[in-house]
C-alpha cells in the first residue's frame, strides 16, 4: 500500500508538471531531461533505501494494521512539509518553469521510489 501511495502521489505531481509546461520554450527539453534524471537519482539514492527501511517495519507490525501505522512521526511530518512546500509555490506564484521542474522531478523520484517497494522482497 505505502508504494501504491507514492505511485499515485508520483504520477499526479508528473501530470501536474507537464501542465506547467511551456510549450513553446526551446528550452523545454533540458528542463525535462534535467528534472527526470533528478527524481530518477533521487529516487533510486535515497527513497530506495527509504522504501526498505519503511518495508522492513512494516513488516514487524501486527495484522490487521492501520493507515497510520504505514510513516512514522517523522515521515508524516516530512509528508505535510512536502505539501506545504507546495502550497506555498502556489501562494508565491512561482514562475511556470520552476514549479514544472519541482513537481516533475519529486514526481519522478516517487515514481521511481515506489518501484523500490514493488522489488522488494518481503521481510519476515
Amino acid at each position: 500500500m505505502a508504494g501504491a501511495i507514492w505511485l499515485v502521489i508520483g504520477l499526479l505531481l508528473l501530470r501536474k508538471g507537464v501542465q506547467y509546461l511551456r510549450w513553446d520554450d526551446s528550452t523545454l527539453p533540458l528542463l525535462v531531461i534535467c528534472a527526470l534524471s533528478l527524481g530518477i537519482v533521487k529516487g533510486r539514492m535515497v527513497l530506495a533505501k527509504v522504501a526498505l527501511r519503511t518495508q522492513k517495519r512494516i513488516a514487524l507490525l501486527e495484522e490487521p494494521t492501520t493507515i497510520t501505522h504505514l510513516y512514522t512521526r517523522g515521515n508524516a511530518l516530512l509528508i505535510l512539509s512536502m505539501m506545504g512546500l507546495g502550497m506555498l509555490l502556489n501562494v508565491l506564484n512561482v514562475h511556470s518553469d520552476i514549479r514544472a521542474f519541482i513537481d516533475i522531478a519529486v514526481g519522478s523520484a516517487l515514481v521511481q521510489g515506489s518501484l523500490s517497494y514493488f522489488r522488494l522482497p518481503k521481510t519476515a
